[in-house]
């Protein structure tokens, strides 16, 4: 027994195989339209239910309403995913904007403040790297409103009252232009000759009774009246399933969308993260080059050149200088730029962190004097 072959007890059943089955298809190479998508998904639904006999096949309104019901499903999903990573991100920016106050309040400054009175050049990087935002570049969050749709029942019953009323009248002029009543006078022969008029009626059906014909022109406008009724119906179901459809199409390209702009969130707030645990290394090492240089300043004193000091305390100088440019130029530099992580961030953070691994390095690689002797 095949798929189009199984027994559904409910509509439920045909909904749940159906869309269930939905996301196994494979993903085209390229990405159609939400025009495509709409059409290919509305037309697979006809296709796929008119193997079933009438009593199992589900109602266009139905599967409309599962449509929205899947479009809400996307864009609740995707405004979860993205608020989580927004709100994890606003929560460390607040933490790197702390961890770079404390860089500066625990020697950065001082550290600067030191290379100015030993002589050495400072970079003017100081001024930008405290006005540098930490901004996140995603301040407004895309949205999406999900519409439902609605029979439209009493809507489309005064459509079909109007189009009854109409035809009523039009039947009415109808038998009069066939017996022959003039224009000028049809609204006296409507009301002097109703009984000959309901009469000509039943002569369509090859009879000749005035109530007979009556039934003929009552059931013939309740006739017209019903179909025009089943008409709008059917057009308003035709119109929810493709308004419908293009909106689950629309909200698939934006939970799609949305899953990119929270992949760049997530990229930004691991740079932070990053920034934050190089910020708290380099405090460290700020903090003890402040004392060499507070050192150097009370044994030499205040110099007009760096290089005018002893040989090793140049040396010193000149590696808090390069330490300080390093961080500097990282601090600078915001971790985004329009709603994108900054590469050039990226770049300082890495030239930051393997500077500072080389210092670690230097400091405490094994010398051959130092080794102990046996």
């Amino acid at each position: 027994m095949n798929e189009t072959e199984k027994e559904y007890k409910n509509e439920e059943d045909l909904l749940d195989d159906y869309f269930g089955t939905e996301d196994q298809e494979e993903k085209s190479e390229i990405e159609p339209t939400i025009e495509e998508k709409e059409e290919e998904r509305t037309e697979d639904l006809d296709a796929y239910q008119d193997n079933f006999p009438k009593d199992k096949k589900v109602k266009r309104h139905t599967r409309a309403v599962k449509m929205v019901s899947e479009a809400k499903a996307f864009v609740s999903e995707a405004d979860e995913h993205i608020e989580s990573s927004k709100l994890l991100l606003e929560s460390d920016l607040d933490t790197y904007v702390k961890a770079k106050q404390d860089l500066y309040d625990n020697g950065l400054t001082a550290c600067i403040s030191g290379l100015k009175k030993v002589g050495a050049t400072v970079s003017p990087n100081l001024s930008k790297a405290k006005d540098a935002t930490a901004s996140n570049g995603h301040d407004t969050i895309k949205k999406m409103q999900i519409k439902g749709v609605f029979r439209s029942k009493f809507a489309s019953f005064l459509y079909a009252l109007v189009f009854g009323l109409l035809s009523a009248l039009g039947f009415l002029y109808m038998a009069t232009k066939a017996l022959g009543m003039s224009e000028e006078n049809t609204h006296r022969s409507l009301g002097e000759n109703f009984d000959h008029i309901m009469t000509w009626f039943s002569t369509l059906i090859g009879m000749e009774s005035m109530t007979i014909g009556m039934v003929v022109y009552l059931t013939s406008v309740v006739l017209v009246t019903y179909i025009a009724y089943l008409l709008r119906i059917l057009y308003k179901s035709n119109s929810n399933l493709h308004f419908a459809a293009k909106q689950l199409a629309e909200a698939e390209l934006f939970n799609e969308i949305q899953q990119d702009e929270k992949y760049k969130l997530d990229q930004i707030d691991t740079h932070v993260k990053e920034c934050i645990a190089l910020f708290e290394k380099y405090a460290v090492f700020c903090n003890e080059q402040q004392g060499t240089l507070q050192r150097i300043l009370y044994v030499e004193g205040e110099k007009e050149d760096s290089s005018e000091y002893n040989r090793r305390s140049s040396r010193e100088i000149q590696r808090t200088e390069m330490l300080v440019e390093h961080i500097l130029a990282l601090l600078s530099e915001p971790v985004a730029k329009e709603s994108q992580l900054s590469q050039k961030s990226v770049h300082l953070l890495l030239d930051a962190r393997e500077h500072l691994d080389k210092v670690i390095e230097r400091l405490y690689r094994v010398r051959r004097d130092d080794t102990p002797r046996s």
